[in-house]
């Protein structure tokens, strides 16, 4: 029963994002939801590359250790056959403060779940359990809150020049100075790698440039916007950015830019790239 019991809370995490909760239906779920440090719409898609230091399976899923070379964090992933000292690539879908694993008998201060590995140490892609995951399905959430495309990754080798002036700042800029730059006008470069419509009357766009907050993650970005770029456009982000902001409902970001202005600096790279 406990790893059902676990799975159930782990799923209305998820669905809590969109819906304020489980309803009542399971209040521990709703406990978890609340104890969210930073969720997108569908998901706040970050990319974890390390070296697995220590695993252990429990109600389905697998729990990592891992160092990034920058630092050492927990990642749980559907179960899955993974050895330690392997390099992985997980595809973060939410973190959660605080989690304890009854199975495992745990709390773990701070955790990130995965929807599975983006690809093995060979560099091939990896099978996941999630269906969720693959580029251009709906999510859990996401396909609850409103109209939206599928999620694309950062091509490879990627490389966007940093927004110019002395408000142009990378996605890890932001990230590592959000504090400071809470309130002011920012401009950020990035690639877009996905796109919600109709949330709160706004437009929820994902970009990224291949930075993150710490050495090992590349990070998502959201911005909330009247306009309207598609998946695999690169822009410019230009608007007020919040730090901490919390809308209520598990929906909690470390850093965001609202009401932005965007303009196109490419059309589609994805797109181009196949041409």
């Amino acid at each position: 029963m406990n790893r059902y019991r676990e799975l159930i809370i782990v799923t209305c995490v998820a669905m809590a994002l969109t819906l304020g909760g489980c309803k009542g239906k399971d209040h521990e779920s709703h406990e978890h939801a609340s104890m969210m440090s930073e969720q997108a719409p569908e998901g706040h898609a970050n990319i974890i590359k390390g070296k697995v230091l220590q695993t252990m399976n429990a109600a389905g899923y697998t729990y990592l250790q891992l160092d990034t070379g920058g630092q050492k964090l927990w990642a749980a992933i559907p179960e899955s056959k993974v050895k330690e000292g392997e390099e992985v690539t997980l595809v973060a879908n939410m973190e959660l403060r605080n989690f304890k694993s009854k199975s495992l008998n745990k709390v773990f201060d701070r955790i990130i779940f995965a929807t599975g590995m983006a690809e093995s140490s060979t560099g091939e892609e990896a099978p996941s359990t999630n269906p969720h995951s693959s580029p251009g399905a709906s999510s859990m959430a996401g396909g609850m809150m409103g109209g939206g495309s599928g999620s694309l990754s950062l091509p490879e080798n990627f490389h966007i020049e940093k927004a110019q002036g002395e408000n142009g700042y990378t996605v890890g800029e932001i990230y590592q100075k959000r504090k400071e730059l809470n309130g002011k006008t920012v401009k950020v470069n990035g690639y877009v790698t996905k796109v919600l419509t109709g949330i709160m009357g706004k437009n929820w766009v994902h970009i990224q440039d291949g930075t993150g907050p710490t050495k090992g993650l590349v990070s998502d970005l959201v911005v909330t916007t009247q306009d309207l770029p598609n998946p695999g456009d690169t822009i410019t982000v230009t608007g007020k950015l919040a730090s901490d902001r919390d809308f209520g409902a598990g929906y909690r970001y470390d850093a965001i830019i609202e009401d932005a202005k965007i303009d196109i600096i490419s059309k589609n790279l994805q797109d181009l790239s196949k041409k």
